[in-house]
């Protein structure tokens, strides 16, 4: 298993754009879990929380956290348009927006720092340390995650 935790960009202050996107994936997360969303859509929720924090915290100072809190939400706009066009009955809307919120870090991070890294913890039995991938693997594995929980029903139907 790997779990990131921050990218290797410089931060020339703290990252408060950053922390409540976050925050605000793990209150769509209490959202579609007392919603009836489902299993699916609450991981989906947790696992964009983590791409707009890890993502987004290296991004805060390269773009500016104005440009970024417009980002983060024209995103999870266009994400909630994309669900509600859906015309899914019951379409968890919360898994939509923070995909979309999740999909703009994803872009910025990805055209904004490109060659930034991220630290990663590797959590196995056989094998435990920090390891340091690049950003868009990152976001590739983000997407692939992003993907099965769409399969396992996440985005409704």
């Amino acid at each position: 298993m790997l779990i990131p935790l921050r990218d290797d960009s410089e931060r020339r202050r703290r990252p408060a754009a950053a922390l409540l996107g976050a925050l605000l994936c793990v209150a769509a997360a209490v959202w579609a879990a007392l919603g009836g969303g489902g299993v699916a859509a609450v991981l989906a929720c947790l696992v964009n929380g983590t791409a707009v924090w890890v993502l987004g915290a290296g991004l805060e100072s390269a773009v500016s956290r104005t440009w970024l809190v417009l980002s983060l939400l024209l995103g999870a706009a266009g994400g909630v348009a994309l669900g509600l066009a859906s015309s899914r009955s019951g379409a968890p809307l919360a898994a939509w927006g923070t995909t979309g919120a999740a999909l703009e870090a994803a872009v910025l991070h990805a055209l904004r720092l490109p060659r930034a890294h991220v630290l990663s913890l590797v959590a196995a039995p056989w094998l435990t340390g920090l390891v340091e991938l690049p950003g868009r693997a990152w976001a590739a594995i983000w997407a692939g995650l992003t993907l099965l929980l769409g399969l396992l029903g996440a985005f409704g139907g």
